[in-house]
């Protein structure tokens, strides 16, 4: 079919030279301010973050059409003067997460995956046939999982089987698991928003962007 446009905010770093790219997708709630904001915060620890809007044309697009738009956008930034194209990578929240993992299992030479809170719980249909925990082997990038142990939505029991199956076929990752803490515990006017535990999982993402591309130079 045909491929539909996206909206995409992008900041990047005031001087110039090559950066990683950190594609984010936002959660249902939609692409609000807080959201456009913490790209620009990633933006401020100097890398080219993408704030994309999924939701664009419609509320629940197939994963097909959402990993359509995001290939379209790595195809842009790889082209970019200011995007070091070894080092796309791609991430997002609650639901925006759950399509980053379906697009990181289908699209070749992301660098990385950076998941906060995703949803690893899916009815499955004709729009969504792929359960999360069916892509824990598929996925070839390193991810950096950040998830709270309270999350009534995503149980941390299905996170931790997407660990164990990762683990499993030998594919990479990290997880850190926030105790006491729900789900959408980053996003600023979510009910279970949780400051301190926001701040050290942003903070643990930026750390975790600037050592996969340290370590793909040493390699």
């Amino acid at each position: 079919g045909d491929s539909v446009q996206h909206q995409a905010w992008i900041s990047r770093p005031e001087s110039d030279g090559r950066y990683p790219a950190l594609i984010l997708l936002h959660a249902v709630m939609g692409p609000n301010e807080a959201f456009r904001n913490v790209c620009v915060r990633f933006a401020e620890h100097g890398m080219v973050a993408v704030a994309f809007n999924w939701m664009t044309n419609e509320r629940d697009p197939s994963d097909a059409t959402v990993i359509d738009g995001v290939r379209r956008c790595i195809e842009h930034l790889v082209n970019q003067p200011y995007v070091d194209a070894e080092h796309v990578m791609l991430g997002g929240y609650c639901g925006g997460g759950s399509h980053a993992l379906q697009a990181l299992a289908q699209l070749p030479g992301i660098h990385a995956g950076v998941i906060f809170h995703a949803g690893m719980v899916r009815e499955l249909s004709d729009l969504h046939p792929k359960h999360p925990l069916d892509l824990a082997a598929e996925i070839a990038s390193p991810l950096l999982m950040l998830h709270g142990a309270a999350d009534h939505i995503s149980p941390i029991e299905n996170v931790y089987e997407f660990a164990r199956r990762r683990n499993e076929a030998g594919k990479g990752f990290e997880l850190k698991v926030y105790s006491g803490t729900d789900h959408a515990f980053t996003l600023i006017g979510s009910p279970y928003f949780a400051a301190d535990n926001a701040e050290d999982a942003f903070q643990e993402a930026v750390s975790f962007v600037h050592r996969m591309c340290a370590a793909s130079a040493d390699g």
